[in-house]
């Protein structure tokens, strides 16, 4: 939003009349004379010769790293003696997305998990578990006191709905873009994969560090992988250091010149240092919102968003942490190609 500018006048005056008592004549008023000593001109101070202080090279945050991790310690503390695994956790791990890159969400839902011992790094507690013989580290977020109740499919069929009329694509693109991180991204290369599309990934730098098979993966079947930044950073919020730090350590350096912001967050200066570094801004034109919330139709929302809005050359975002897109993608792919559509970038 541009802000609105105002102007304030400032005012003043009135109808006071002065009169004059008697007229001006040189004579009755004559003009009064002044001497004017000479004074000597000060010689000014000289000011200090300015000195610039180097600007000091940021220090990359931190994250937890289960690998360094390691088994339990003597100092370490037990509250609980068994939890259970929730990784369809949907918006709730949407504000830590670097854990995706620490954990791989190996654990089902429900699944029954032996605590060993607890340690709290940062504002994150992360437990050592055990799953039939197997040892693991699991963060807070991705864990239920409780087995997660499931509804069953059958106790609450899903309405009838008629898929949305999609304007003929006539042979021309639209692009499929997924952002970010999470366990569903093998979930839509194999969708991907059946319908023999191309889409751009932007994950983060840090989840493409952590899964460098996956990337590999990505690649070999003809998707782009670009960046997204290290660490899924606001850049309007940091200095141009921290900037040009989250954009050399994302994905895809050297392969690929694209440049997604994270939340689509930039500015002028953003762009003049992506631009410095070789990077176009790619942005998007179908936006799902399947990053914000869950909805109450499943994937059915998810597919009606992309196709009822489908046009040539038209950039679609979705993210691969959300598994009601990764639900949503064969249909859509489906729909997309019966309606003439290229899905390539």
């Amino acid at each position: 939003m541009v802000p609105a500018v105002g102007y304030f006048a400032c005012g003043g005056g009135g109808n006071e009349k002065e009169e004059m008592t008697a007229a001006f004549t040189p004579e009755t008023n004559p003009t009064p004379t002044r001497t004017i000593e000479p004074t000597e001109t000060p010689t000014p101070t000289p000011l200090p010769e300015p000195t610039s202080t180097p600007t000091p090279e940021p220090t990359p945050v931190p994250t937890p790293n289960p690998a360094n991790l390691a088994d339990c310690r003597p100092e370490d503390s037990k509250e609980k003696e068994e939890l259970y695994a929730e990784p369809a956790v949907g918006t709730r791990k949407r504000p830590l997305p670097y854990l995706e890159s620490e954990y791989d969400g190996r654990a089902a839902r429900n699944t029954k998990l032996s605590v060993e011992c607890q340690r709290t790094i940062g504002d994150m507690v992360w437990y050592r578990v055990s799953d039939a013989g197997e040892s693991f580290w699991i963060p807070q977020i991705y864990t239920s006191d409780n087995p997660v109740p499931v509804v069953p499919k059958e106790a609450v069929p899903p309405p009838v709905q008629q898929p949305p009329e999609v304007r003929p694509g006539g042979g021309n693109k639209i692009v499929l873009t997924f952002d970010d991180s999470g366990p569903f991204a093998q979930g839509i290369l194999d969708a991907m994969a059946q319908y023999g599309a191309k889409g751009i990934f932007f994950p983060n730098g840090n989840w493409a560090n952590a899964n460098p098979a996956l990337i590999e993966r990505m690649k070999n079947e003809g998707h782009l992988v670009c960046n997204h930044t290290y660490s899924h950073a606001n850049l309007t919020t940091l200095s141009s250091d921290g900037v040009r730090y989250e954009i050399s350590n994302g994905a895809g350096v050297g392969s690929c010149n694209l440049l997604r912001p994270p939340y689509g967050a930039h500015n002028a200066s953003v762009d003049a240092i992506a631009a410095g570094l070789g990077y176009q801004i790619y942005m998007w034109d179908i936006d799902t919102r399947d990053w914000a919330r869950r909805y109450d139709s499943g994937d059915q929302e998810i597919l009606n968003i992309v196709l009822s809005q489908a046009r040539p050359g038209a950039v679609v975002l979705m993210h691969m942490h959300v598994d009601q897109t990764s639900e949503a993608l064969p249909k859509m792919l489906e729909g997309l190609k019966a309606a003439g559509y290229e899905l390539s970038w």
